[in-house]
């Protein structure tokens, strides 16, 4: 699950739905939502028109 909100944070960015001043939020958010102690931060290099791919890997999840 870590990659994958690593992966909905860049793709906020890319479509400038998220600030970087709120990425540390709505990352706490998610670890929340998901139950999550920890999180790492990944460098992620991909570039999605849109984040249905990573909505459903979530949704698998929950």
């Amino acid at each position: 699950m870590n990659h994958e909100i690593n992966r909905l944070i860049h793709f906020g960015f890319n479509h400038k739905m998220l600030k970087v001043e709120d990425e540390d939020y709505a990352v706490n958010l998610l670890l929340d939502l998901f139950h999550l102690n920890t999180f790492e931060k990944e460098d992620i290099e991909e570039d999605l028109k849109e984040c249905t791919p990573i909505l459903d890997n979530m949704l698998d999840y929950a």
